[in-house]
């Protein structure tokens, strides 16, 4: 019992420093950037606490006009570390653990939420068939760089190989959009798509394009909606990957059909 308390006092720990680094570094650079910078430091460092730290990164990517304090912090990191224990060996997809911190800054800021959101200013995107393109591109890239990076790095770091590799892709599209910011939103696609690569290895190769296409098309449908929300591209990426499996599933099933007929 003991040990117990101890485990979820060390991940709620990790959760809330790495939230609060975030949130802090994001003020200076960019929200992608400083996620996946503090990502990469509690993957090396504490590669135990690797997946549980970077939930908090997430926590800290939300605009301070979301999270107002580290008073907020410190709920939504309560929340997340009460939500990992609840879904612990469950959906074990790509985005799960972004979906976990956007459902624990969503729950803090119910009260509030109109107003939060009235108070951010809206990015403008106009889509187009170039731009479509670009990002279904960017989010492929971001796939397949995440998979080769999680199968350079799965010998040396096995316990946090997935984060790191997300973390990596992260941080040169964060890197990117911090030089040119005119490009942020091709990061932020490209760090959902990174999320989706912490799938299992068997689901990225199957579904890429198909996760790839579903990633880009929901960034740009949520745009309006839960601007300045941490773990916002995590549950993109994580409604990605369960589309794609459910639509797999339903064509297998209806090739099978059509092949007992």
């Amino acid at each position: 019992m003991e040990s117990e308390v101890k485990k979820h006092f060390y991940n709620f720990l990790s959760i809330f420093l790495a939230a609060v680094f975030t949130f802090y570094l994001s003020s200076f650079t960019n929200a992608v950037l400083a996620a996946s910078f503090f990502g990469i430091v509690f993957a090396v460092l504490f590669k135990k606490y690797a997946k549980v730290a970077y939930c908090g990164c997430f926590i800290g990517m939300s605009s301070y006009l979301i999270l107002e304090s580290i008073y907020f912090i410190f709920l939504a990191s309560m929340l997340a570390t009460i939500l990992l224990h609840l879904f612990k060996g469950k959906l074990e997809y790509g985005g799960k653990l972004g979906l976990i911190a956007f459902l624990s800054v969503l729950i803090i800021e119910l009260p509030d939420i109109y107003r939060a959101e009235y108070n951010i200013v809206a990015t403008d995107i106009e889509m187009n068939l170039l731009l479509s393109i670009l990002v279904i591109f960017v989010a492929i890239v971001s796939l397949e760089l995440t998979w080769i990076l999680r199968n350079i790095l799965k010998l040396g770091f096995p316990e946090s190989e997935s984060v790191l590799a997300s973390a990596f892709t992260g941080l040169i599209f964060g890197l990117c959009a911090f030089l040119v910011p005119e490009i942020k939103s091709m990061g932020e696609v490209a760090y959902a798509a990174s999320f989706a690569g912490m799938s299992k290895p068997k689901l990225i190769r199957r579904y890429m394009l198909l996760i790839a296409l579903l990633t880009g098309a929901l960034y740009f449908i949520t745009v309006p909606i839960f601007r300045g929300f941490g773990g916002k591209l995590g549950a993109i990426a994580f409604l990605s990957v369960i589309i794609s499996v459910m639509f797999a599933y339903l064509w297998d099933y209806k090739k099978f059909k059509i092949s007992k007929k």
